[in-house]
């Protein structure tokens, strides 16, 4: 194949990986998919800290701004998903916890995903799946690296 020839078929898969929207599977369950990584993530952090999460922890995880995380944990207190809770020695910092509701919806929809992904995995083969993941991350890092050049020279 030609130079250019791949350049258009990339473009043309980049498209059409783009189109698949994924996280219909997650939202199956209930739940978007920032909520989904957002339980995730909290759940992650309770296993090594109990204590809590602090609201711009998750914000600085998820590399969302502070307010985009609190619009998204309020309509998530609001379906008793997470519990916030002001800390009692500096009231500026707020907890979150997961609620048995929120473990009981990751729990779904993890399973549902994981469901999914086996499929997918089984149809592809394992190995092949471990060497795309290794290349799409090649590809990615280059596609960053690249759009950072892009975002300079402007």
């Amino acid at each position: 194949m030609e130079h250019r020839e791949t350049e258009r078929a990339l473009f043309r898969a980049l498209h059409r990986f783009g189109k698949l929207n994924t996280g219909q599977i997650i939202e199956m369950e209930g739940l978007t998919q920032g909520e989904f990584f957002g339980l995730s993530m909290l759940r992650e952090h309770l296993k090594a800290h109990p204590e809590g999460m602090h609201v711009r922890e998750l914000a600085g995880k998820a590399r969302v701004s502070p307010p985009r995380v609190s619009r998204m944990l309020r309509d998530m207190e609001e379906r008793s998903l997470i519990e916030r809770r002001i800390d009692r020695n500096d009231r500026r910092n707020t907890y979150i916890y997961l609620t048995e509701q929120g473990e009981a919806a990751w729990n779904r929809t993890a399973e549902r995903l994981s469901t999914f992904l086996d499929r997918v995995v089984d149809r592809m083969g394992l190995e092949n799946v471990q060497t795309m993941i290794d290349l799409w991350n090649q590809f990615s890092e280059i596609l960053e690296d690249e759009r950072a050049k892009e975002t300079e020279q402007c």
